[in-house]
């Protein structure tokens, strides 16, 4: 939870003084935090919302162990359900799964890749979906790509029981690893 400015490296940011590193779990609970990832970050689950934002620059680079959740903190009765991701020339590598507004329908997550990488699903995952837009339970998950690259390696799900966009008009979304079906639309009631 960013306290003294945006910047995920600076310890004095976080609950207990100390940078998360790739056993840690964080979740960015303050209200509106504006996180900047400039340089190397972990994490081994990310989970973002509270009308969060985490933005990762050019030389920056986030590493997540397991799973990644943009859109699943917050509450409808506050209306801060809403996480967002935006890669602008660093990189982001989930090793798990990426969810985006994972569980009800007051949550929304939205990840914007406008240049650099974006890459989910280790090279062992051989099955099952790698990334869901749109959650469990009427979740809203959105991604914009203007540039970039996005890689996947396993299912690609627009829309499963929840709302799920995305607008591709620019970079390259590279879904040739993984497993059957690789890009299902509507998948889901």
């Amino acid at each position: 939870s960013a306290a003294t400015d945006s910047d995920w490296n600076t310890a004095a940011n976080w609950v207990g003084g100390v940078v998360p590193t790739a056993s840690d779990d964080v979740q960015i609970k303050t209200p509106a935090a504006n996180v900047t990832v400039s340089a190397a970050a972990s994490t081994n689950l990310l989970k973002n919302g509270h009308n969060s934002s985490i933005t990762v620059t050019a030389g920056g680079t986030l590493a997540v162990t397991t799973n990644a959740e943009v859109g699943n903190t917050g509450n409808a009765a506050n209306n801060t359900g809403e996480g967002t991701l935006v890669v602008d020339g660093g990189s982001v590598d989930i090793d798990g799964q990426l969810f985006l507004g994972k569980f009800n329908d007051t949550r929304t997550g939205t990840i914007t890749l406008n240049s650099g990488d974006i890459s989910v699903g280790s090279s062992s995952t051989s099955s099952g979906n790698a990334v869901q837009i749109g959650g469990y339970d009427l979740g809203t998950g959105v991604i914009n790509m203007t540039g970039g690259n996005f890689s996947a390696n396993g299912q690609f799900w627009v829309g499963k029981a929840g709302a799920g966009t995305l607008n591709l008009s620019g970079g390259t979304l590279d879904l040739t690893a993984g497993s059957w079906q690789n890009l299902r639309v509507g998948n889901g009631d």
